[in-house]
């Protein structure tokens, strides 16, 4: 099956990426997605580093012992716009590559995407944190 060269990060992208390996691509088209793909690794490639910092400097904010709300929000804020630049990203590399499908193709891509965000395969906002630990399972390692 022909789908995109395999990634890290998102949740997200790789949802997109076991949608993709559903399709059966020519190719041609298995060639211009890699393309793309790796021009959106290129264009993001530090972004990964910018959110772990943005997230960090949240987290100190929010643990910090001397309440301060405005360094919060400020630190939220900045995190926010970092998670939102991903997403715009994320939607632009989905909609180029459904340029490259034929239409067929496009059908079969959005019933597996349809399907994946009504399953348990689809990450929720929270996915992985809270007091449950990672997961969000009770009994994580948070509950001991």
């Amino acid at each position: 099956m022909g789908g995109p060269p395999p990634i890290g990060g998102s949740p997200l992208l790789h949802i997109l990426m076991k949608a993709f390996h559903t399709l059966q691509l020519s190719d041609e088209e298995r060639t211009q997605v890699h393309g793309l793909w790796d021009q959106y690794h290129q264009a993001t490639e530090g972004r990964r580093e910018q959110m772990m910092a943005a997230h960090k400097a949240l987290a100190n904010q929010a643990l910090s012992e001397s309440f301060d709300e405005s360094a919060i929000r400020s630190a939220s804020a900045s995190f926010s716009a970092l998670q939102a630049d991903e997403v715009v990203g994320e939607a632009t590399l989905l909609r180029d590559i459904r340029a490259v499908l034929t239409a067929d193709e496009r059908d079969q891509l959005q019933k597996a995407l349809a399907r994946m965000a009504t399953s348990d395969e689809m990450p929720g906002p929270w996915e992985g944190h809270g007091p449950h630990g990672h997961g969000g399972e009770a009994g994580g390692p948070h509950d001991r």
